[in-house]
């Protein structure tokens, strides 16, 4: 079992020059071996406050490190297709006000969902 403590990671946020190497393909190799991992794993379990009306800003740059083109989705012409070899993606959230899930101003799991069909994975609460 592969396990990331986002807190633990040594997650920058994407900068320029990062984005202009992976436009070229280049991909660094913590990035990758990420990728990997979320890819090859069975299961897929996301747990992360509630936070400013999302999830903490690791996630994000965690989900933007390990969205790596040809490891974890692919694409043609016409769409995106996920190289995920699990089929869901759990999210266990908490929140400390009544702001339901799917609710405008939570803005989390509409995310999540787009990234896991990215990814070819359902999204599940």
């Amino acid at each position: 079992m592969t396990k990331f403590v986002l807190n633990e990671l040594p997650l920058e946020i994407v900068k320029e020059d990062r984005i202009q190497q992976r436009m070229h393909g280049n991909y660094d190799p913590q990035s990758l071996s990420w990728a990997k991992k979320i890819r090859d794993a069975d299961q897929i379990v996301i747990a992360a406050p509630f936070w400013d009306m999302s999830y903490p800003a690791a996630l994000k740059n965690f989900l933007e490190f390990c969205s790596v083109f040809n490891v974890i989705f692919k694409s043609d012409d016409k769409t995106c297709y996920g190289n995920c070899k699990a089929e869901k993606l759990l999210y266990i959230t908490t929140r400390g006000m009544d702001i339901s899930t799917y609710d405008p101003f939570e803005l989390a799991t509409p995310y999540l969902k787009v990234l896991s069909w990215l990814r070819g994975l359902v999204l599940w609460m």
